[in-house]
This record gives structure tokens, sequence and C-alpha cells, in this order.
């Protein structure tokens, strides 16, 4: 684990695969976080060995995964959009239709995505109030990048139940990051998805 932050990227490549080798089962949402994260690696090498692990580790049906990496299509790096459209093409390419193959196609060219393009990308997978891909959302509301956080709070008031319980909870305890742009955009959030008559949730947000 130490080796996937080393300074040398190929002990960083081979720590991913020893990592997907060796994890338990138990281990297997933090190997995936691993993986997800590393699409971010200032490698190419790296980032292509973490696809390739990402395409043996998961069959798409981890919905957070999914929903993490296309948070990744708006990063301010096109590395890491070339990156995220890639992996998302092989996820998803069973249901796919033509129009969104065109816009990951489009990604891998240079184009950074609307908001709006990447959450009609998933809209056809995405039922309103998943659990699943909303947990890959709410993940994302702690990233470093303002792009990618705005992303995910618009794809969070698009896809949850008003009030949604667990978006809630979630985003009250990013109420307490360390990072005061991550506690303000959570704050924001929070404010759009709360019920009037959730007595907690809008005592929180006054």
């Amino acid at each position: 684990r130490e080796h996937l932050n080393c300074s040398d990227w190929c002990v960083r490549k081979e720590a991913i695969k020893t990592l997907v080798k060796t994890a338990p089962q138990s281990n297997r949402n933090e190997v995936l976080e691993t993986l997800v994260g590393k699409l971010e690696d200032s490698k190419i090498e790296v980032r292509m060995q973490a696809i390739e692990c990402l395409e043996s580790y998961t069959d798409g049906s981890d919905k957070w995964v999914i929903s993490g990496i296309a948070c990744r299509l708006v990063s301010k790096s096109r590395d890491v959009r070339n990156s995220a459209a890639t992996i998302l093409s092989k996820l998803l390419d069973a249901k796919m239709n033509a129009t969104n193959s065109d816009i990951l196609q489009r990604i891998k060219q240079g184009k950074i995505p609307t908001n709006s393009e990447v959450i009609g990308l998933l809209s056809q997978i995405i039922t309103r109030g998943d659990e699943g891909y909303l947990d890959g959302f709410l993940k994302c509301m702690r990233h470093d990048a303002l792009s990618i956080r705005r992303l995910a709070s618009d794809a969070i008031q698009s896809i949850c139940i008003p009030g949604q319980a667990c978006v809630v909870e979630e985003i009250i305890r990013n109420l307490k990051h360390e990072s005061p742009s991550v506690k303000c955009d959570s704050m924001l959030t929070l404010s759009k998805v709360v019920l009037k008559n959730d007595d907690r949730a809008v005592q929180i947000v006054q």
C-alpha cells in the first residue's frame, strides 16, 4: 500500500497489480476506490494499469464506481478525462446508445463536457433515487477539484429523491470535513435536497 504513492511510477504501477491480486474480497470496495483514484495519476502507464485492473475487478455492477468515474469526465486534466472516458466506454458498452458513445469519443478528442451532458450520459441507466450511483457522487463531494464537486452536486440534485435519507446523512457528515470548500459545497447541496419538514437538516442549514 505504501508503494501505491511511491515517487517511481514503475513501482506505483506494480503496486496496483499486486494489490488487485492479493487483496481479500472483504477489501473489495477499498481496492476499487484505490483504482478509481489512480485514474488521476500523473503517469499514463499507471492510469492505464488502473483501467486494466478496473476492467477485471468490476463488471459494472458496482454502481458507485461508474458514477465516480463519470465525475472525472469534467476534470481539468485532459489525460484524466481521457482515462475516465476510456474505462466508461468499456464498462457501459452494452448499455450505451450511439449519442452517448459519441460524447465519450469527443471527450477522448479533448472536449470538456458540461455537467448536463455527463448527467445525460448516465440518465439512461440511473433510476431516480438509486443509492448505488448516488454513493459514487457523494464520495466525489469530497474531491479536491471544484469542477468534480460541482458535477457531483448537480447529479445528486438531479437523481436523488428530495430528502432521501442516505444523501442527507452523508452530506451532513461532509460538514465536518477539513476542507472549507468541501464544507461550503456540501452545505449548498444540502440546502437544495433537504425537505422543509426535516427539522434536524433544516436547522443545520439555517
